[in-house]
């Protein structure tokens, strides 16, 4: 689904993550996306899954670091299935 439509349907799925540059990416910002994403279950899957998706956007400079979907297959991996990045053309240099 496009974020765009869930965005305008259903606001409230909608959540956020306000990471300090400074402090990076921790234990306390992760704490509610796998109850947010209905995925308590594989916790420490998500949050694996956003360690990795924060790593890529603060080494890489991405502009943008996109999954959808992220799916939990038969055999309850959890798996990105596709994916968008975007990189700052500025930041090809290093």
């Amino acid at each position: 689904m496009a974020i765009e439509d869930v965005a305008h349907d259903s606001p409230e799925k909608i959540f956020q993550i306000h990471v300090n540059l400074k402090d990076g990416l921790t234990d306390a910002n992760l704490k509610d996306v796998p109850k947010n994403l209905d995925l308590a279950a594989k916790a420490d899957d998500v949050r694996e899954i956003f360690r990795k998706i924060y790593k890529l956007a603060i080494e890489k400079d991405a502009d943008m670091v996109e999954i959808n979907p992220m799916v939990l297959l038969k055999d309850n991996t959890l798996m990105a299935i596709d994916a968008k990045v975007t990189i700052d053309d500025n930041a090809f240099f290093r």
